[in-house]
């Protein structure tokens, strides 16, 4: 699914690119929750330049694979490749993998709540075997600078959130992520966090630190937990 758009796009939300692209700069840090294939990780590698760099994370064995395989022919040396789920605490879970040989949607695989999901042979998202995900904390990962973090990690953000807390109120990063409703994810709000949904379609959120809030003169017009279309 998302491969198809890759090769006609570049990427596979134009909108969404470009949207990150205008809050990273070159020698920024940039952090990939929740890579899949590295749509977003490549393009961004060359936008920061070769003094940033793209800490891309990936769960799946066989899609870390991909993406590696996607940073290599691509000559991208800024490119830190993590095959690990971020989440609340360390742990090792046995998951359900997502099927490569057949048609298969493997962006929207998650680490929890495999069982929730009821998808039989007709549907997009198809499952193939079992595999033993490593789960991190993004704070044990003890980062010297963190600029933005996009986070997409299908219903497992608030678990991210509190795994990386410190780091988060260390740096104050700009978090584009996919968060379905209220006014922005609650964890960020508390911690003085302002949220604007950017792209509804995507239920893609950017929140910035309120202090940086009026640095970006596309938000500052933008009530909290309003609607900014790209």
């Amino acid at each position: 699914v998302v491969s198809n758009f890759v090769r006609r796009e570049g990427t596979f939300e134009p909108e969404e690119l470009e949207l990150f692209k205008s809050l990273v700069h070159e020698g920024d840090v940039y952090c990939d929750l929740g890579s899949h294939v590295g749509s977003y990780a490549l393009p961004m590698a060359s936008h920061v330049g070769i003094n940033g760099r793209v800490y891309a994370f990936e769960p799946f064995r066989l899609v870390f694979q991909l993406l590696m395989g996607n940073v290599a022919i691509n000559g991208l040396a800024n490119v830190y490749g993590n095959n690990v789920a971020v989440g609340a605490k360390a742990e090792v879970r046995s998951v359900k993998s997502p099927a490569l040989t057949r048609s298969s949607n493997i962006g929207a695989t998650s680490v929890y709540n495999q069982a929730r999901e009821h998808y039989g042979e007709n549907q997009v998202l198809q499952y193939e075997g079992t595999e033993n995900v490593k789960v991190i904390t993004f704070d044990s990962l003890n980062l010297q600078k963190v600029n933005f973090m996009k986070i997409d990690v299908e219903g497992a953000l608030d678990k991210v959130l509190r795994g990386g807390q410190r780091t988060i109120k260390r740096f104050r990063p700009i978090i584009a992520c996919e968060h379905g409703e209220g006014n922005g994810p609650p964890l960020l709000l508390e911690w003085g966090y302002k949220c604007v949904l950017a792209l509804p379609i995507h239920e893609l959120w950017v929140c910035v630190p309120k202090e940086s809030w009026a640095k970006y003169s596309w938000l500052a017009d933008v009530p909290e937990g309003g609607r900014y279309q790209v």
